[in-house]
């Protein structure tokens, strides 16, 4: 896995406000690397647990503790465009279970709303896959930045989204006067 390609698209994910699409990479780097390239990197392998781990280990070693408690869990999340399933599980029965709002649910919400786990265009099962790893990765360090800059998830998505709205205003701006 190349490390950083990985880390170029789990940026795109946390800076793009909309679907996630190959294309809006490429043009946020200007064409320095390609619909193809990214699709080739999508499809170059399939992307395991051991690879995340690989991914997050320092990290998560470094903030260890004797006390501390690592939560994993499974997400289902289905496509717009693609069949029902019989494996569903609404928000109503999680908090019923859970009777509060647990980590695990901030984190697939974070996983929806902050890195866009449904809207990747995908086709393929192996590009699919690939995106929900890229998803995840993302996710760790967006919450990876809410540890340094002590700011929700949430909170510093929203402060990236009117940041680029104020440039994309800007250069709005600046067409009209030229125009």
């Amino acid at each position: 896995m190349n490390k950083p390609d990985l880390d170029l698209y789990a940026d795109c994910l946390l800076s793009t406000f909309g679907a996630a699409a190959v294309t809006g990479l490429s043009a946020m780097v200007e064409g320095k690397v390609s619909h193809d390239q990214v699709t080739r990197f999508l499809s170059a392998q399939e992307y395991t647990s051991k690879d995340l781990w690989h991914q997050v280990k320092r990290t998560v070693r470094s903030v260890e503790r004797d006390d501390g408690v690592l939560i994993l869990d499974d997400t289902i999340q289905e496509k717009a465009f693609t069949d029902d399933s019989d494996l569903t599980c609404d928000h109503d029965a999680i908090t019923t279970t859970c009777q509060r709002p647990c980590k695990v649910e901030v984190f697939h919400k974070s996983l929806k709303s902050n890195t866009d786990l449904a809207k990747s265009p995908t086709l393929t099962l192996k590009t699919q896959s690939s995106h929900v790893f890229m998803v995840i990765h993302a996710t760790f360090k967006l919450e990876c930045l809410n540890v340094t800059n002590k700011l929700k998830a949430f909170v510093l998505c929203r402060k990236l989204l009117i940041h680029a709205s104020r440039s994309v205003h800007a250069q709005l701006r600046l067409l009209q006067v030229t125009a």
